[in-house]
């Protein structure tokens, strides 16, 4: 089974935050998001399947939006 187009690996993202100089933290605020949910989601200690967990994931480009909606929070 492969990846979904237009989503992210982890290391993706952080590579991403990181060419822009922006930390996960200063990110997930920006977001209004719980900086250690976001690190969480990041490392694989929450899957993302449900709940606040799944929208992070989602915000983040890691998995795609219910529906097809393809929008994000600030990248």
């Amino acid at each position: 089974m492969s990846k979904p187009q237009n989503t992210l690996t982890p290391d993706q993202f952080r590579a991403a935050r990181y060419a822009e100089g922006e930390t996960i933290t200063a990110w997930a605020n920006k977001n209004g998001l719980d900086p250690r949910k976001v690190i969480l989601v990041l490392n694989g200690q929450l899957k993302g399947c449900f709940g606040e967990s799944h929208k992070i994931a989602v915000a983040m480009g890691l998995k795609p939006a219910p529906g097809g909606d393809q929008r994000q929070l600030a990248a």
